[in-house]
């Protein structure tokens, strides 16, 4: 229980320098590199190249597309959430970096009696949301709950 607790924080050294790839395959339009180009006001050319993977660990969390939820930012003091859709690795001036792309949810409250975070997908149609490894929150895994009405939980229990 105590090393779990330590893995919640980001000092803890366990775990972090994990980055294992699952499965990939290279991307060969060029949509992905528009869309990266796009949501970090970059030059396209300096993308060299792109592979979609099924899988990714990181510091320690197996993270697998369209079978996760995670949380990556706030938004009025409550965390954002997705889910997992694609995961890019791209190499860049001969640097690697890895980028998610996430269905978005919205977050409504968090509930107390339920120890978790009430969310739904949106009313409208929504975009994507594209963002860099390093800016996910991943302090536990996440379990969705549907409930009614198109709300769901969040939690880690």
């Amino acid at each position: 229980m105590y090393e779990a607790s330590l893995n919640i924080g980001e000092q803890h050294s366990l775990f972090s320098n994990d980055l294992i790839l699952g499965k990939f395959k290279a991307v060969v339009n060029n949509e992905c590199k528009n869309s990266i180009a796009a949501f970090f006001v970059t030059n396209v050319d300096e993308i060299n190249s792109v592979y979609a993977l099924n899988w990714i660990i990181y510091n320690g969390q197996k993270l697998v597309k369209n079978r996760c939820e995670i949380a990556f930012g706030d938004n009025n003091i409550l965390p954002e959430f997705g889910t997992l859709k694609d995961i890019w690795m791209t190499i860049e001036n001969n640097t690697q970096r890895i980028y998610f792309v996430f269905e978005m949810f919205e977050t409504i409250e968090y509930r107390e009696d339920v120890q978790g975070f009430k969310i739904r997908k949106p009313g409208m149609a929504q975009g994507f949301e594209l963002i860099r490894i390093q800016n996910i929150f991943l302090h536990v895994p996440l379990h969705a709950y549907f409930a009614c009405d198109n709300f769901f939980y969040l939690s880690s229990i």
